[in-house]
């Protein structure tokens, strides 16, 4: 063994550390696990110390492991640049940390042992210095971005509060994070808080008009304040502008349907079940207007399929027992009455529990 034991895990773990610092400093979204840096960096650390350190061994002895090791590094970190599955920050990190320890590690292998020891400690203090400066750099530097991160987990959670006690300061230092503005409407229209959740997002769709998700969260604004032309003109908008998602279609339906245009709202409805013939929302919306069309037949189908695709749904199974009642089966009717009582008695137990 070139390096010794202890040398070796103090390579290792030193290594495997800064192919994480470069890993969140590249993409702070990016969770990494494994010891894939570590293993690189031994290989920095052999590539350098075969190559520049004082050993008693011939050049030419030396070389074919020395091609080994570099052929080793090359040729997965190609793999990993190519599969884009791999974090391959990570594997340069752990690779230009053990390329550094090796380069002076190589120069001391054959010194005496205290002097050795000296060397190491020094040098191994040195970089965890380094380390520790490099992480606190790379969470300054993505720290908006790891703010946004658990905003959103925070919004998962039906916390808007929380979402909005991290945005708001975060706004502050950075007024132009559009990611963060459309958060903080989401966590405001959340509240339904109508006011302020078009205010931020407003800024965002006149900032960039091309940010979809800014529109969407607007019209979605519009459609729980019953705006409904407002509503209408962004989601029609996004149906030209992202013309393969279905959920626009969706609530361009529901928009309609708020304005009394019955017959567009059904054809919207249609067209976002031919996008996706699993969308549950479609077929339940599609299916209450219907009922309130007195298409009986046509809404009972189309309630059926939703609750299919999404039976937690308390609505659709509201609508469903509607639709089952006006066709004059009153145990089904009641049957599905049960289990959206079940679904919001779920639903009130959960938000107690929280």
């Amino acid at each position: 063994m070139i390096f010794g034991r202890l040398t070796f895990l103090s390579v290792y773990t030193l290594t495997g550390i800064a192919g994480s610092v470069l890993s969140l400093a590249w993409n702070p979204n990016i969770v990494s696990a494994g010891a894939s840096g570590a293993v690189f960096g031994i290989a920095g650390a052999l590539i350098s110390a075969l190559y520049l350190g004082r050993l008693p061994y011939s050049r030419d002895a030396l070389r074919p492991t020395l091609k080994s090791v570099v052929m080793f590094a090359v040729y997965n970190l190609f793999i990993g640049a190519a599969s884009g599955f791999v974090n391959n920050a990570a594997h340069v990190g752990g690779l230009l940390m053990g390329l550094a320890l090796g380069a002076v590690l190589g120069r001391v292998l054959m010194a005496e042992s205290g002097r050795r020891q000296v060397a190491e400690v020094l040098l191994f203090l040195l970089a965890a210095a380094v380390l520790l400066f490099g992480t606190r750099g790379a969470r300054k530097m993505h720290a908006d971005v790891v703010t946004i991160s658990t905003a959103d987990r925070a919004l998962q959670k039906h916390s808007p509060d929380e979402a909005i006690r991290l945005l708001e300061p975060l706004l502050k230092t950075h007024p132009h994070n559009l990611d963060a503005r459309v958060m903080l409407g989401r966590a405001y229209l959340m509240k339904r808080d109508f006011s302020d959740a078009e205010t931020e997002l407003a800024r965002v769709a006149a900032a960039d008009p091309r940010n979809l998700n800014a529109r969407y969260f607007l019209g979605e604004t519009y459609l729980a304040s019953k705006r409904w032309e407002q509503a209408r003109d962004i989601f029609a908008s996004l149906t030209r502008d992202a013309p393969k998602e279905d959920e626009p279609w969706v609530l361009l339906g529901n928009s309609l349907n708020g304005m009394g245009r019955q017959q567009e709202a059904i054809d919207a409805y249609r067209r976002a079940i031919v996008l996706n013939p699993r969308n549950s929302d479609a077929y339940r919306e599609l299916g209450i207007l219907q009922l309130r069309l007195k298409q009986n037949d046509a809404a009972l189908q189309n309630l059926i399929k939703a609750a299919e695709l999404d039976p937690n749904s308390e609505r659709g199974q509201r609508g469903l027992s509607a639709a089952y009642f006006a066709a004059g089966k009153a145990k089904d009717a009641e049957e599905a009455s049960h289990k959206a009582d079940q679904i919001r008695n779920s639903r009130t137990s959960s938000d107690d529990g929280d």
